[in-house]
């Protein structure tokens, strides 16, 4: 305004005027202030997310430890149920097929003439030596009352399938568990590590004012 109290006017037709800031935000002490605050906030959530990370790592830990120990009672249930399974197999192959054959055999042998027997018995060598085999083998597992436990074999085989159908789920569901949260543990350090890299230049830049 000029003495009268009217606008002042410039050569390029406009009138003179100046800004009155009605706010503060392009003071440079707010600036200050504003970046102190964001990077304050920054640390926290970076804090947090490194307190996330380090519990990640910590039931990470704690996941494969459980399901290394599941690995181990698996194995000697394993073995038991393989060794069950062939005791059961053996027995069976032994009284539905070798056991009838070499009784026929057998009663063939002592049907033929003395002076023939030998070469029916080299003939047969083979179905003999099986038999024998497998009868050492019966004799050799037959329990105090000279009977085999087939019974006994057979509900052994099925706690042990059931406890190994049990550890194998459990085992499962810790592995899947175990992937997932390694991926979540391996997206947070991505997100911290980026984070920091982006942190640095504006610490630098701090460092120098």
């Amino acid at each position: 305004m000029d003495e009268n109290g009217e606008k002042i006017r410039l050569r390029s037709g406009e009138y003179k005027s100046r800004k009155i800031a009605a706010v503060d935000w392009n003071e440079q002490d707010k600036a200050e202030q504003w970046r102190a605050a964001w990077a304050e906030t920054a640390n926290r959530y970076l804090e947090l997310a490194g307190e996330a990370y380090a519990g990640l790592e910590r039931h990470l830990q704690n996941l494969m430890g459980k399901q290394n120990k599941l690995a181990h009672e698996l194995s000697p249930i394993r073995k038991k149920l393989e060794v069950v399974a062939e005791r059961i197999s053996r027995y069976e192959t032994y009284k539905e097929r070798t056991k009838p054959h070499t009784t026929s055999i057998s009663k063939e042998y002592n049907a033929q003439r003395p002076w023939k027997r030998k070469a029916f018995e080299d003939n047969n060598r083979l179905i003999i030596n099986n038999y024998e085999t497998s009868k050492s083998y019966i004799e050799s597992i037959l329990n105090s009352n000279k009977k085999i436990p087939i019974a006994a074999w057979q509900r052994e085989y099925s706690e042990l399938s059931a406890e190994l159908r049990k550890l194998t789920g459990e085992y499962q569901s810790l592995k899947d568990e175990v992937s997932t949260v390694n991926k979540i543990r391996v997206n947070v350090y991505d997100i911290l590590r980026k984070e920091r890299q982006r942190e640095q230049p504006r610490r630098s830049r701090d460092v120098e004012r």
